[in-house]
């Protein structure tokens, strides 16, 4: 493409993406399902190639976005709100790539009203944090203090999610009356001992031992699921603190 036609396109509607930039430059989510040469992935996350032609337009929300930050533009409102609603419920900048100067994104797993989030506000550093909790009323007083929630069950998700892709920190902290004085301790049980760790050697294997072994082929749903059994199902909550660990770093970045 000439300086002139660049030019031309720049002036454009965004949907028109012929845009002669380097491919290796855009976001790849998912394994190319489809046997062509996939430089992006996804309609939802486990589904086929939409983006496979470089030199064709294209519709895909994240090389769409891409290209926008590319040409220092805001992303479209549409654009954004499509991304929002294939990485539901992160948010759908987190499909794309960091850029330089970007936060580190983290994820707080049983967040609460904000504790952790102080704790890190106090260290001057800056983060790009969305916190998960069962709880509305601990989630609305976070919310309060200036930090972001999600008000969800966390053995729901899936913690390879694309939108975690670039996730650089995890902050879990699973309730505690299970196994503590504030509740009945039924986490100390031989049963539920004899459970957990079942399921954390579930999650081992489920992830190929940290991506080293082949996986097993289980599921985190059917891992979590083994929960069920314990006199306590919430003491199996623990064991999300791998499940998270693990899955995070599966397709991701290394956790620090």
């Amino acid at each position: 493409m000439t300086h002139t036609q660049t030019a031309e396109r720049i002036t454009e509607p965004i949907r028109v993406t012929g845009l002669g930039a380097d491919p290796t430059g855009l976001v790849h989510l998912l394994p190319d399902h489809s046997g062509a040469v996939a430089r992006c992935g996804f309609t939802d996350w486990h589904s086929y190639v939409t983006c496979t032609d470089w030199t064709e337009e294209r519709t895909c929300p994240v090389c769409l976005a891409g290209l926008a930050l590319d040409l220092g533009a805001e992303i479209p409102a549409d654009v954004l709100a499509e991304l929002d609603q294939i990485a539901a419920p992160w948010p759908g900048r987190w499909l794309l790539r960091p850029r330089e100067g970007d936060p580190e994104r983290i994820v707080g797993v049983f967040d609460g009203p904000g504790g952790w989030n102080e704790a890190l506000r106090a260290l001057g550093a800056r983060y790009d944090a969305v916190g998960l909790d069962l709880s509305g009323d601990a989630c609305i007083i976070a919310e309060q203090a200036g930090h972001r929630r999600i008000v969800i069950d966390v053995t729901l998700l899936d913690p390879e999610h694309p939108a975690l892709r670039w996730v650089v920190g995890v902050i879990l902290s699973p309730p505690c009356p299970a196994w503590s004085t504030a509740g009945k301790r039924a986490g100390l049980t031989a049963r539920s001992l004899q459970i957990l760790t079942a399921m954390l050697r579930a999650a081992g294997k489920a992830s190929g031992r940290g991506g080293r072994h082949e996986r097993s082929g289980a599921t985190w749903a059917e891992v979590r699921a083994m929960a069920a059994a314990m006199p306590d199902p919430e003491a199996g909550l623990v064991a999300e603190v791998l499940i998270w660990a693990l899955g995070l770093q599966f397709h991701g970045e290394s956790l620090r």
